[in-house]
């Protein structure tokens, strides 16, 4: 730190401030963001803006905190300190990224599992459907069986024989809306793989 009369003194960062004088030496690291009041010097900031060439700093020219001093001497005016740095502003935006990224990879992986329940529920209420349009299957054949054994078995008179067709047409009926639902079914389990 540079005084009112101009003597340097030997300072541990946390007790900078803004408006504080700096002596930079060559090689030195710059303590905190400021402006270049006298010298001149390339200052390697790659560690900041991750230029890998030094920039060339002259009076007038800000510097960052955290940069090195290249070859020569700077006296610079303190515009920043700790958490008011560029260099603590970019930890901040990266650490707020890291977050943001913590978050949406949360509500990917949420949305990711409703969508896994979705899926398997659904895959279950159509094994559930197909079991049950098997079963109405066996059932209709078993009655249309049924109805032909009769018709075959007995000679009936014409009412009661009008009444059995009427009953296999039915069954026909309901056979065929069966066939139409189990195709209905595959197609839902197609669009579910």
């Amino acid at each position: 730190r540079i005084d009112a009369n101009g003597q340097t003194t030997k300072v541990v960062v946390s007790d900078l401030k803004s408006g504080d004088r700096l002596l930079v030496r060559p090689g030195s690291s710059i303590p905190a963001d400021g402006v270049v009041e006298d010298g001149e010097s390339a200052v390697n900031e790659s560690m900041i803006t991750g230029e890998s060439k030094p920039v060339h700093k002259h009076p007038g020219e800000k510097v960052v905190g955290g940069s090195v001093n290249g070859d020569g001497s700077l006296r610079i005016r303190v515009t920043a300190t700790g958490d008011q740095t560029a260099l603590a502003g970019i930890m901040r935006l990266v650490q707020q990224a890291q977050l943001d990224i913590n978050y949406q990879q949360l509500v990917y992986d949420n949305k990711r599992s409703i969508l896994n329940l979705n899926v398997i529920n659904a895959f279950k209420d159509y094994e559930q459907q197909k079991k049950a349009l098997a079963l109405e299957e066996e059932n209709i054949l078993l009655a249309r069986e049924n109805v032909n054994i009769v018709l075959q078995v007995y000679k009936l008179n014409s009412t009661t024989l009008i009444q059995l067709k009427e009953a296999q047409l039915s069954l026909q009926q309901a056979y065929n809306r069966l066939i139409a639902a189990r195709y209905n079914a595959k197609l839902a389990e197609t669009e579910l793989m």
